[in-house]
């Protein structure tokens, strides 16, 4: 699998670009390159097993089956092999030498092997299959038609070792590599019918003879009547007879006395004389790796947490005993899901855990790259887990901060997706508005990576409400510039959003934009507040208005005797009124702006002012444009 060497990566025509605060989001210039093939077969594998012991049977019935797979009549065989059985039956044994075998020529592109802590969901375990068969960085997302012919012409024998996947999404995997063996190894059963079949424990010689070999030497007198004693108490599971014949070579009990003390109840007999038989550093050893949940963890992070230097001794002498789980790195070990138990059973493992926690905050150093982030996936989760089981808030925000970026770099959206719904919960938990900002932030910009522009949109929207509000302009402006990418609207609309959080008490927000075809920037304002000049005099008042109508005419003089004259007519009107007099000069204008700055067409300041005064041109590096501001433009609207 290749990794991002920078804290950026390339989606499907978007860049996500992680600097020290959250993910900013751009468009890629030009057509995204073609995926090419790798040239050579893949072979992503496990630590070599070179030899099994008495799974001949198992072994020819999984050829059968592979060989089964696609042919005509098998339609219940298209999902792939299944391999289940509780833990310590060798499920993860019959994986690693398959992984080791030569190529058939069913497989010409090769061999994945892919463990339990490496993936979260269907999507990363997609993504870490198809990394394997790209020459280069895997820039599609999954359902990109290209991503889906390439898995679909791919023929490989795919070892999936306890995939966190559902009856469903096996089938699904199944669907999208027709032309790959999926061979998986699980706990519980998920596939029905003859493709699914029961790993059983070891027949009795074949246990005692795993019990001689690990003994490391022949057997003496009587021995061989109780080994194949003990082997029938523990139905042939083989753990069970490694961890036996560990306890016999180093602390000495007879076979024929052993079988004797194992005969009441042999599984819980067995795990307590191993507790007992285990030394200071030891236990602390296995305490420390059970308070990650049988996640494994490096050496060099197991020396730190359990505090034993040299660390190698220790986990020599587990392993040889059968009580460590190695089996993808040497240099990475795990606890056994019995042995875990019983040490929780036994103390608290709380502080244990919480060490865990602060030392992976620790050693991050600000992030886990995203080689580490991969390396501790289950560990990370697991402590996640446990800090949900303990409503350990802050612990569980903390640790989300140092893991996401690696995982988001890793390509993990699954996980990266997981991980930040916890970092939500734990800020809602803690009423820290600012943390769950981000993480509304972060799981927008996730959202956007993947393709899904609704989620993408809603919490995008939510995070930069909620950091206006909060009064952090700039990270408010960072989650809109994120939403401008996914939704494709124009610069305007960004920047009135942008400045929507400025008080109209001191801004009168005027805004120019250029945008410029040659070069690929835009000029837009940045406010610095005067005052502008005093208001013009006010202009003459307008003619007043008519006056009222004049007083009654006197009475007309008497007529003949036959009556009395008429009423005079009304008097005319009087005089327009006096021109109304010079109103009183205007109040001082509104706060003036002149705003420049110059942004990029991905919405980066890229030029501001470096004092009060703005320039009265500015001209890009390349001459491909000049732009010219006005000194005075406090009559925009």
């Amino acid at each position: 699998m290749v990794l991002s060497e920078t804290r950026s990566i390339v989606v499907d025509g978007l860049v996500y670009e992680r600097d020290d605060v959250a993910g900013r989001l751009r468009r890629v210039k030009g057509r995204s390159m073609p995926l090419q093939a790798r040239a050579t077969p893949a072979a992503q594998l496990p630590l070599p097993l070179p030899e099994l012991l008495d799974r001949e049977h198992e072994l020819e019935a999984l050829s059968a089956l592979e060989a089964g797979i696609g042919g005509a009549g098998t339609a219940q065989l298209e999902r792939g092999v299944e391999l289940h059985a509780r833990p310590g039956f060798g499920k993860s044994s019959i994986l690693r030498f398959l992984a080791g075998k030569p190529l058939s020529p069913r497989h010409p592109d090769g061999i994945v092997y892919i463990g339990a802590d490496q993936v979260r969901g269907l999507g990363d375990l997609i993504q870490a299959i198809a990394s394997e068969f790209v020459d280069g960085e895997l820039t599609r997302r999954p359902d990109d038609p290209a991503f889906r012919a390439l898995l679909n012409e791919r023929r490989a024998l795919l070892l999936l070792d306890e995939p966190p996947l559902t009856r469903q999404e096996l089938d699904d995997l199944c669907a999208r590599v027709p032309g790959c063996t999926v061979l998986v190894a699980s706990t519980e059963r998920r596939l029905e019918g003859e493709a699914s079949f029961e790993l059983g424990g070891l027949p009795t010689e074949a246990g005692v003879t795993l019990l001689e070999r690990e003994l490391g030497r022949p057997f003496a007198r009587g021995e061989h009547a109780a080994a194949a004693r003990i082997c029938d108490l523990f139905a042939g599971h083989p753990l069970s007879l490694v961890q036996t014949a560990g306890l016999v070579r180093e602390q000495g009990p007879a076979l024929p006395e052993l079988a004797e003390e194992l005969a009441g109840s042999p599984d819980e007999t067995l795990v307590e004389l191993l507790l007992a038989s285990l030394s200071e550093s030891e236990q602390r050893v296995l305490t420390a790796l059970a308070a990650v949940r049988g996640a494994s963890l490096s050496a060099e992070r197991l020396a730190v947490l359990a505090e034993v230097d040299p660390i190698e001794p220790v986990l020599a002498s587990l392993q040889r005993r059968g009580l460590l789980r190695c089996d993808e790195q040497r240099s990475r070990v795990a606890g056994l899901a019995r042995i875990n138990q019983r040490l929780g059973q036994l103390s608290d493992l709380s502080g244990w855990s919480e060490k865990a926690v602060r030392l992976f905050i620790g050693l991050a150093k600000g992030d886990l790259s995203p080689e580490e982030a991969l390396d501790d996936l289950g560990a990370i989760f697991n402590l996640l887990a446990w800090a949900d089981d303990t409503q350990r808030w802050r612990e569980a925000l903390e640790l989300v901060k140092v893991a996401e970026t690696g995982l988001a770099l890793a390509r993990r959206v699954d996980a990266w997706g997981h991980a930040l719904e916890h970092a939500l919960r734990a800020s809602r938990k803690l009423d820290d508005s600012q943390a769950e900002a981000w993480a509304l932030h972060q799981l927008g910009t996730r959202a956007a990576l993947i393709g899904d522009r609704a989620s993408a949109k809603r919490y995008l929207e939510s995070a930069a409400k909620l950091r206006a509000s909060l009064g952090d302009q700039a990270a408010a402006s960072l989650s809109r510039q994120n939403l401008l990418v996914v939704t494709g609207r124009g610069t305007g609309m960004a920047l009135r959003e942008t400045l929507s959080g400025v008080s109209w008490a001191t801004w009168l927000v005027a805004a120019t934009t250029v945008a410029v075809a040659v070069g690929g920037s835009i000029a837009v304002g940045y406010a610095s507040p005067t005052y502008g000049p005093r208001g013009f005099v006010g202009r003459a008042g307008e003619p007043g208005p008519t006056g009222a109508p004049g007083a009654q005419g006197p009475r007309g003089k008497d007529g003949a005797a036959t009556g009395k004259g008429d009423r005079g007519p009304t008097g005319p009107a009087g005089p327009q009124g006096p021109v109304g007099a010079t109103g009183p000069p205007g109040k001082d204008g509104a706060p003036a702006i002149r705003l420049w700055a110059i942004i990029d067409t991905n919405g980066k300041v890229i030029a501001s002012p470096s004092g009060s005064e703005a320039p009265k041109s500015v001209t890009d590096e390349k001459g491909g444009y000049d732009v010219t501001f006005q000194e005075d433009i406090s009559g925009c609207a």
